[in-house]
């Protein structure tokens, strides 16, 4: 009874972890799913007043050009269904905005955020099902016509005000477009399969420049980009402005492109993450998103500050510290999950083990006893007029004996799969010592895949240096065979030491 109060203790416990690293995993892809819907910044724009868009997490937020809060919304609340991708303007009336989800373009009141309109656009037949909002960018010119690039369908394409095609790239034009701006129109566009920024006629999209961009750094693939506020006015400024990652993540920095390839990058530390950037006049605006700020530099690549109020600032933190205690929910959701499996492997191997205690000899010693019929190895070295009076079965890292006492000798073989191999046999007189190690306390480590864990430890050492020893599945035929073989041993030589004195 106490036997099957203690497996039954133990089922339940392994119930009881499987229900707890159920609930652990399902709370850590839930908090997952939190934060994945918290991604920090997506999108900036700056209207024609120098007041700025941001899109945070779920939320759009304005701010003026002094950094003060003007509006803050959900993206639900503004008639979208979640926040923009991306984001762009050209008239102090008119925001324009990506958003996952939407196929179309929607644009938004730049003073409150709500959705004004969607613009349908006329997608040719090849790229009706290829739209993918989170791998496009859009650039809108002053008479309204709106450019989208499109990494899936490698190319950029060019509509009218109202979403009529008027134009698209040369197939074999762009690798994979991923931002682009109109510049005295004209665009630009950023090409990351090619690493290239390339400029393109604004009505017909042929190919006009191509920019090598630098290959001296290790951040490769070009998200996005703007053009620089002195491309055009002077010769030797840059021509464009870029966000450059690693190929593997986030990290990654902003660079400053010239016409010849000359690139040089902006610091805005050793593992930012830049999401979008754009300029203020002569101010750069960088949403970096690692520790949720927002960076300014001036036109000489020095450090100006971050933009926003102290109510701005608060509202960062309180995001910041938001997405913090999610990361460290989900670890420490997973963890637990984890823990949880490794505790119900181990309850269940002790469940599915076979009591080492308790056990009738014949279950606990089967293996060996069955040998005996089963295994042809004993029968071909047997003896005339010799018979078997106990064996056992040794299991130790180094290999698996059995072990035959008979009425004369003590024979060995070593197991090893199907085969059994003679390991030596000595007469019973040969053995000068017998050690049995109690439960639980084997001087060797115990191999992953046995049975269970052995009931106790015999070691024997005979005459000629050779060392029998492993782990007894039977602690009462290890204990038997033990007694038998110290009743052959030579006595122990008397004691040289001359007897203590008694007062």
């Amino acid at each position: 009874m106490p036997r099957i109060a203690a497996r039954l203790a133990l089922a339940l416990g392994l119930t009881a972890l499987l229900a707890l690293g159920l609930a652990s995993a399902w709370m850590a892809w839930q908090t997952h799913q939190q934060r994945a819907a918290t991604p920090g910044f997506t999108a900036l724009a700056v209207l024609p007043d120098r007041s700025v868009w941001l899109s945070v997490n779920q939320e759009l937020w304005h701010l003026d050009a002094r950094g003060h809060p003007q509006t803050r919304v959900s993206a639900r609340d503004t008639g979208l269904p979640s926040a923009p991708h991306r984001l762009a303007t050209v008239a102090s009336q008119s925001l324009y905005a990506l958003t996952p989800g939407l196929p179309e373009v929607a644009v938004l009141d730049t003073n409150t955020g709500r959705l004004q309109r969607r613009i349908a656009l006329q997608w040719p037949a090849d790229l009706k099902t290829s739209f993918d909002t989170r791998t496009a960018d859009l650039a809108v010119a002053p008479d309204g016509r709106i450019a989208i690039a499109q990494g899936a369908a490698r190319g950029v394409l060019l509509f009218d005000a109202q979403g009529a095609l008027l134009a698209r790239t040369d197939p074999r034009a762009l690798a994979l477009p991923t931002s682009l701006w109109w510049d005295d129109g004209e665009l630009w566009v950023t090409d990351a399969g090619q690493h290239q920024l390339l400029r393109l006629s604004g009505n017909t999209l042929a190919v006009k420049q191509a920019v090598q961009l630098s290959t001296k750094v290790a951040t490769r693939h070009t998200v996005h980009g703007v053009e620089h506020p002195r491309a055009g006015i002077d010769v030797h400024a840059p021509v464009a402005t870029l966000i450059r990652l690693e190929p593997d993540g986030p990290t990654g920095l902003v660079t400053y492109e010239w016409p010849d390839g000359m690139e040089i990058g902006q610091d805005i530390g050793p593992k930012g993450q830049p999401r979008d950037l754009a300029w203020v006049g002569e101010t750069l605006l960088v949403l970096e998103n690692l520790e949720l700020r927002l960076l300014r530099f001036d036109v000489d690549r020095r450090g100006l500050g971050d933009f926003g109020d102290m109510t701005v600032q608060r509202w960062l933190e309180q995001a910041f510290q938001a997405r913090e205690r999610l990361r460290r929910a989900q670890w420490a959701w997973a963890g637990g999950a984890a823990l949880s499996l490794l505790l119900m492997l181990g309850l269940a191997g002790t469940l599915l083990r076979r009591p080492a205690a308790n056990a009738p000899e014949e279950h606990t010693n089967e293996r060996a006893l069955r040998w005996l019929d089963e295994n042809p190895a004993w029968q071909a070295v047997q003896l005339e007029q010799e018979s078997v009076r106990d064996t056992i079965e040794l299991s130790a890292p180094e290999g698996d004996l059995w072990l035959i006492l008979s009425n004369r000798r003590l024979v060995a073989f070593h197991v090893d799969g199907q085969h059994t191999l003679p390991r030596g046999a000595w007469h019973r007189t040969d053995v000068v010592e017998v050690e049995l190690t109690p439960p639980g306390k084997t001087p060797w480590r115990w191999r992953l895949g046995h049975r269970r864990k052995p009931a106790c430890g015999l070691r024997l050492r005979l005459n000629d240096g050779t060392v029998l020893q492993g782990g007894a599945q039977s602690q009462d035929t290890a204990e038997r065979m033990a007694t038998v073989l110290r009743l052959g041993m030579p006595p122990a030589p008397p004691s040289t030491h001359p007897p203590a004195a008694t007062a």
